[in-house]
């Protein structure tokens, strides 16, 4: 029975992370489960942590910002996390960090800008990191939103701000990329070679859930949603991964349930983290996508991708 589960930050087979041939390999010609359907990260992490949540309301913008700032709040608030949007084909797609590479004075430019701009309403926008970008209205909306982790790479439109609010959030949105078009900050990114933050994207609204009894007896996250639901549980939690001696003291108890959630900003000791655990952990190792499938590492399947590994020099 596999005691520690790891949460992959990616699909498959494309992981956006550079992984050795011989993992790569064994992610991509393991046999998984059958994924969730219409399932996002968001999602999956709040049923990993036993978190209630409605459909189309998931409340992970007070728990990031939590897992983010280090501070609780009990209001209600928004995501609105800074975005690229571009035309492909017959489609509106949005590029997100870290590929846009936002700067803190970049994102305290954006945000000062959105503040003034609906000072008539009260907002308050606040930027902990710059790819975090929360909103605390005086109002609270009545809306469904989709989670990014939902849309990948897929076109924008069947996941617009839906609901009985919807309308007037989705003119805000117009509102907000024509605010954004040709803004100092934009123009000097694009003579940089960077993208532009031509827009936002509204997600998690709602209020601190309740706290639930934890699921986990160790959380390994730099991730600022599962931060925050780790926090919300009582679960202890270490931003760093595990070396490897602690790895196999962990993979000995039995029973401890144990996760490991890889960032898609993971670094080089994440990745030698997964990479050592799939080596040497086996059948006491389970693997998570984002979309809802599993994976456990069977010993004979190691041994084929560790004679893999020899063959191509990787390890």
């Amino acid at each position: 029975m596999s005691n520690l589960s790891i949460l992959l930050p990616f699909a498959l087979p494309e992981s956006g992370l550079p992984l050795s041939a011989a993992v790569q390999a064994t992610l991509e010609q393991g046999r998984w489960s059958s994924p969730t359907p219409a399932t996002g990260v968001e999602e999956l992490l709040f049923q990993l942590f036993g978190v209630p949540f409605r459909p189309g309301r998931l409340p992970a913008a007070p728990l990031a910002y939590w897992g983010t700032s280090g501070e609780y709040t009990p209001h209600w608030c928004l995501r609105v996390d800074p975005v690229h949007l571009h035309a492909r084909r017959h489609e509106l797609v949005m590029v997100r960090e870290p590929d846009l590479g936002l700067e803190p004075g970049e994102a305290a430019e954006l945000t000062a800008l959105l503040e003034h701009e609906y000072a008539g309403l009260g907002w308050r926008v606040v930027a902990p990191e710059p790819q975090s970008w929360f909103l605390f209205p005086t109002a609270t909306p009545d809306i469904d939103t989709t989670p990014p982790g939902r849309i990948g790479e897929g076109n924008i439109d069947p996941h617009l701000p839906a609901g009985p609010e919807a309308l007037e959030w989705r003119q805000r949105l117009n509102e907000i990329q024509m605010l954004f078009h040709d803004v100092a900050v934009n123009t000097r990114r694009e003579d940089a070679g960077k993208l532009p933050v031509n827009s936002v994207w509204f997600w998690g609204g709602g209020r601190m859930p309740a706290a639930v009894p934890r699921s986990w007896d160790q959380v390994f996250t730099d991730d600022a949603l599962a931060t925050g639901l780790a926090k919300l549980t009582g679960t202890p939690l270490s931003a760093e991964p595990p070396q490897t001696g602690e790895m196999m003291e962990l993979l000995k108890t039995q029973d401890r349930k144990l996760l490991i959630l890889l960032s898609h900003e993971s670094d080089d000791p994440w990745r030698q983290a997964l990479a050592d655990l799939i080596d040497q952990g086996a059948d006491r190792v389970r693997l998570i996508r984002p979309d809802g499938a599993t994976l456990v590492p069977r010993t004979t399947r190691r041994r084929w991708w560790q004679r893999f590994a020899a063959r191509n020099g990787e390890w």
